[in-house]
């Protein structure tokens, strides 16, 4: 069985025997054992290898605590991936309809977005990660299990910052609620509070949050600054048989404000064939024929002799 240092470095101050003796009575000095300076070190505590190992070991959550951070990443994986993989693919969102619980319109809004990447593909993203640092939680490499705990106390508090964040769109911003976006934020937030509450990660626990704010607040700037273009929403309504009459929404059949197409008396039979309206024959219009005017023919003016006439001689 291996010793721990410490226990070692107490059991040599306890087997120090110190006797002394009148060196005139030629009684001789004996000492004990000596103790080194580096085992008093770790025994009072004050070597910061053994000292940080066996703090570390102590702050590592059991295995219960483990095994439900897994479980509460493993579920907000596969909720983000399907909403990424329904933004992909502009596919419906399933259970959910209209009114409050309308999650087609809470993922198709300019929030379901990050600069026109959905924000269920950055999610997976970061709960895939964290889902690979619970891999490490119990390593026995001291490094790799602080990495391990590190990586997982920055996703995890940005995962509840950012579920804050979204949450707080949809009730004050939206006005709608995604039933499955809620399950993921839950998730989120159920992670941050068992990471606070055992600060697995000790005196790093602050920078890392610090980290995790940073990150979040990228993710928030850039859904302020980036505004996705105008989305159409497609609305399908129920076709009857042919020969039936299609309604418009929120008319039932047999009202007599159903849509009726030219030729069919509501009042009546409802199975009255359909005739086109009747078209009159337009008669062209009766265009004269061009008569040219008529020219005079031209005749030269008459010029008058100016010539003086001779006088007549009076009887």
């Amino acid at each position: 069985m291996k010793s721990h240092p410490i226990s070692s470095a107490k059991a040599s101050v306890s087997m120090c025997v110190c006797q002394t003796a009148n060196t005139k009575s030629g009684l001789k000095r004996n000492y004990g054992p000596m103790i080194t300076t580096q085992e008093l070190r770790i025994w009072d505590g004050k070597d910061s290898s053994v000292s940080s190992n066996s703090a570390m070991v102590s702050h590592v959550p059991s295995p219960k605590i483990i095994w439900t951070l897994r479980l509460l990443c493993a579920v907000a994986l596969g909720v983000s991936g399907y909403l990424a993989y329904t933004g992909l693919t502009g596919s419906k969102i399933a259970g959910c309809g209209g009114g409050v619980w309308d999650c087609d319109h809470v993922t198709k809004s300019r929030w379901g977005t990050w600069f026109g990447i959905p924000v269920g593909l950055t999610a997976c993203g970061m709960y895939a990660v964290c889902l690979a640092g619970l891999s490490f939680a119990n390593s026995q490499v001291t490094s790799l299990r602080k990495t391990a705990w590190a990586v997982m106390t920055a996703g995890g508090i940005a995962a509840g910052l950012a579920a804050v964040w979204f949450i707080s769109l949809q009730v004050l911003v939206i006005g709608h609620l995604c039933k499955w976006c809620l399950v993921a934020h839950g998730c989120g937030l159920c992670i941050t509070g068992l990471i606070l509450w055992h600060r697995p990660a000790e005196r790093y626990t602050t920078r890392l949050a610090i980290l995790s704010v940073l990150g979040v607040s990228v993710l928030v700037g850039g859904q302020l600054i980036y505004k996705p273009a105008p989305q159409f929403e497609v609305q399908e309504f129920p076709v009857e048989p042919a020969g039936g009459v299609v309604a418009p929404p929120g008319v039932e059949d047999g009202n007599d404000a159903i849509f009726a197409p030219p030729g069919i008396d509501m009042e009546g039979d409802s199975d009255t064939e359909w005739a086109p309206p009747v078209i009159e024959e337009v008669a062209p219009p009766i265009i004269e024929e061009f008569a040219p005017p008529i020219i005079e023919e031209f005749a030269p003016p008459i010029i008058e002799d100016d010539s003086p006439s001779e006088p007549t001689a009076s009887l």
